[in-house]
């Protein structure tokens, strides 16, 4: 047995075996090979909702990101395998392809692959016969019950809804459509049944399948920027981390054969590597006179050169011609100068300093903290006062510690609820215990007993951002243009300006932070930014946080669709640069009550298809102000090299934005400014919080399976 590690499309040999997990990572995928009866085994090494508030925000449907290296197998990936194992397979055949081309034409995952990659997915692609009257599909499933997307080959479905008990059908399906494409996307549960009208067949393609090709797909084609830049000599002494933003920023432009790439004489502004095709290179012959005469070719460019580098120190007079060549086309890799300075800087500062190997933006790791001679707390000696709230898998109480009188949040889970997803309860428990910054959440401690998890947390009685969003939207009259007779529309406005640049100012000091540790947060939303007594926030719900080792990318799509950037939707590898957009969301959220991508539908697609689609206009309201506009603008960069907080300042550009201007960033830091009067708010009753923990008896086989999984908690 060997485990080949295909990191950043690099490929890997390691000497190891099947049950050895403790080098694996979700983020890094890995395939197993064993050889048994004279045939080659290839295992992919595949690791593995919160309540929607509606008043103005958006779906609020959350993935839980089975992925992470657990401590044990997560049991949904069990019941994945052991479903697969089950069923006779008969993957799509050549003749099938362009039929679940032709359906898939609309996938926004799908349709961004080459065609070599598409001709993946679909030969992965396997079929399943339905009998007439099987239910393919149940509404409320959830786990390995809802990871599969189908394509009908043949037979017709019916997709039905409870609506009060009582099956409602919705539409018919029927050969070349598809359906259960969100489940490609993130786990939630399926939101209709689909039973079989005939006996049919549909093509299957699941959830870990497509993923891994895009993460594949992704590694491999920035690897190859990255071959590229190795070999440019003016950019050696920059470190791999630097490389590999310089592979993000770059853009791509295709010149057909005879056209002019480069003019001699004129302006330098673009470096160019070339991907395909290929190039001549002439110069002009000086006459005696002194003047240019015919271009003389003096070299033949291919795959691989590069040509114009020296923009990327001036906008110098180009010194020769360039024109597309031969029977195809010229693709190039391109990079502006002014882009290269806001992601690194300048490029002679860069040179004439030693060549690094770390990234030099990473500082060191979270250490465990020091131990006070504080007081140690103790489960039994915290009382119960009242619920605060409560999720899908777990309830929050404010509770007071009998022998301090001191008072905090404690969150209690139920282990069976977690047994899918014990990833993110072990990151949360690590990260907020190591984390130490007015900004964000503390842990104090962490118990468990027989049945439940608990974390001890900072008592926050000022609700969240959400809350304080709807205690100030109001609906205002408005007209349509700049003219006096214009008519009016009613508007929803959120936040005054002030007050919410208080709060994005705080959030961009938690980010600050949290990215100068390595942490990247993966789930910025205003639920998640809850309000202290005296009406500063803290960033809480660290359950999709992550620890990036070096320069390591995360692939998992995780967090919520309305907020999520464009490169976690199509899983090209992603870092902090996630938060910054998601921060761009917020703030459109709380300016203006509304999802800057999610209107008028709630459909996470199609959201999902906006966020994704560069021809889509996000739409600004009047009343906001042109800096306000340009920061989220600045934020909402769907090339993540080229995003406000991820260039080469990092959060320092983001304080140095002219909305921030006046704005004492050291006396924020130290909490001596004034919050907005409208943030410190009473504490709400929480008499009705749905205490549902106790409802199901806990299975004994699962419990023992449970307590053995966070056994180290």
């Amino acid at each position: 047995m060997v485990r080949i590690d295909f990191r950043s499309g690099c490929l890997q040999i390691f000497p190891g075996t099947q049950d050895d997990n403790s080098t694996r990572d979700q983020d890094s995928p890995s395939a197993y090979i064993e050889i048994r009866d004279g045939a080659l085994y290839i295992t992919p090494n595949m690791g593995n909702n919160i309540s929607v508030r509606e008043i103005v925000a958006a779906d609020a449907s959350r993935d839980r990101d089975y992925g992470h290296p657990a401590r044990q197998k997560a049991v949904t990936e069990g019941r994945r395998e052991a479903k697969r194992e089950s069923e006779q397979r008969l993957n799509a055949q050549p003749n099938d392809f362009p039929a679940i081309e032709a359906a898939l034409s609309s996938n926004i995952l799908f349709t961004r692959l080459a065609n070599t990659q598409q001709l993946q997915v679909l030969s992965r692609m396997y079929e399943k016969e339905v009998k007439r009257g099987e239910v393919l599909i149940r509404e409320g499933d959830s786990g390995a019950d809802a990871d599969e997307m189908y394509v009908v080959k043949s037979g017709h479905f019916e997709i039905t809804k409870d609506v009060h008990g009582v099956q409602k059908r919705i539409v018919t399906k029927g050969p070349g459509d598809y359906f259960g494409e969100l489940a490609l996307m993130y786990s939630t549960p399926r939101a209709a049944t689909l039973t079989a009208l005939s006996n049919a067949v549909v093509w299957v393609l699941d959830r870990s399948t497509l993923r891994q090709i895009l993460r594949e797909v992704s590694a491999a084609q920035v690897e190859e920027i990255m071959r590229f830049l190795d070999s440019v000599p003016v950019l050696a002494t920059l470190s791999r981390a630097e490389r590999l933003r310089l592979a993000d920023a770059m853009e791509e432009i295709s010149y057909n054969p005879g056209e002019t790439v480069i003019r001699e004489g004129e302006k330098g502004e673009l470096f160019y590597i070339i991907k395909a095709g290929e190039g001549i290179v002439t110069v002009s012959k000086s006459s005696a006179s002194g003047q240019r005469g015919a271009q003389q070719k003096v070299n033949h460019l291919y795959k691989a050169d590069f040509f114009g580098e020296r923009a990327l120190f001036t906008s110098e007079p180009r010194t020769a011609t360039v024109i597309a060549s031969g029977t195809s086309p010229l693709t190039c890799l391109t990079l502006k100068r002014n882009v290269f300075v806001e992601v690194l800087g300048p490029l002679q500062n860069l040179m004439v300093r030693e060549k690094i190997d770390m990234d030099p933006s990473r500082s060191e790791k979270l250490e465990e903290p020091a131990k006070a001679d504080a007081h140690q707390v103790s489960l039994k000696h915290l009382v119960e006062l009242e619920k605060l709230g409560s999720g899908a898998f777990s309830v929050v109480y404010h509770v007071r510690d009998e022998s301090t009188r001191r008072e905090y949040a404690l969150k209690k889970m139920r282990k069976t609820d977690l047994m899918g997803c014990s990833e993110h309860v072990f990151c949360e428990q690590h990260i907020t215990r190591l984390i130490e910054n007015p900004f964000v959440v503390k842990q104090y401690a962490s118990f468990q007993d027989s049945k439940y998890l608990y974390l001890l947390l900072d008592y926050l009685p000022g609700g969240d951002l959400m809350d304080s969003l709807v205690a100030c939207a109001e609906v205002k009259s408005m007209r349509l243009g700049m003219w006096c007779l214009s008519p009016k529309v009613d508007v929803l406005q959120g936040m005054k300006e002030p007050m919410c640049r208080f709060y994005t100012a705080c959030l961009v000091l938690a980010l600050e932070y949290l990215h100068g540790n390595s942490i990247v947060y993966r789930d910025l939303k205003p639920e998640n930014v809850m309000l202290d007594r005296d009406g500063y926030i803290k960033l809480g719900d660290f359950g999709f946080a992550k620890v990036l080792s070096g320069i390591d990318r995360t692939y998992t799509f995780c967090g919520t669709p309305g907020y999520v950037a464009p490169e976690s939707v199509l899983a090209r590898g992603y870092g902090t640069g996630v938060d910054w957009w998601g921060l761009g969301v917020v703030l459109y959220v709380l300016l203006t009550g509304r999802q800057p991508f999610g209107e008028p539908t709630e459909d996470p697609m199609v959201v999902m298809n906006r966020i994704v689609d560069p021809t889509y206009e996000v739409y600004y309201p009047s009343f906001m102000s042109k800096n306000a506009i340009n920061l989220i603008q600045r934020f909402l960069e769907r090339k993540p090299a080229k995003r406000l907080g991820n260039l080469s300042g990092r959060a320092k550009d983001v304080k140095e934005h002219p909305w921030f201007a006046g704005l004492d960033w050291n006396a924020l830091a130290r909490k001596q400014l004034k919050p907005p009067p409208a943030a410190i708010r009473d504490r709400k009753s929480h008499g009705d919080v749905d205490d549902h923990l106790d409802d199901i008896e806990d299975d004994p086989q699962q419990l023992r399976e449970a307590q053995r999984i966070f056994r180290d908690f």
